[in-house]
């Protein structure tokens, strides 16, 4: 079991910011793969990878987690799928 803070904390104190960049898109990609999709989102916003946080989307999208599916959104500023859950989705995310 991993310590997601921890590891999390120990890349964001890195001076290297190409280093550190890289690190944070392979903790996220590992945290993806365990499904610990808040340290991803973290991992992927810190990095700076739209991208990624747009897979992170999807995948939370497939998953039913709206929510999470929003905020990684909103995060890689993907205007199109923010409107599209809103549109979709608002009652799932407002509790309507």
């Amino acid at each position: 079991m991993y310590n997601w803070t921890l590891i999390l904390l120990s890349v964001k104190s890195n001076p290297d910011l190409i280093h550190r960049q890289s690190s944070l898109k392979k903790l996220g990609d590992i945290c993806l793969k365990e499904r610990q999709l808040g340290y991803a989102a973290k991992a992927f916003e810190l990095s700076g990878d739209k991208g990624k946080l747009n897979v992170l989307g999807d995948t939370c999208l497939r998953e039913g987690l709206i929510g999470t599916a929003l905020k990684a959104y909103t995060l890689s500023q993907n205007e199109m799928m923010i409107n599209f859950i809103k549109e979709n989705f608002g009652n799932q995310i407002w509790g309507a």
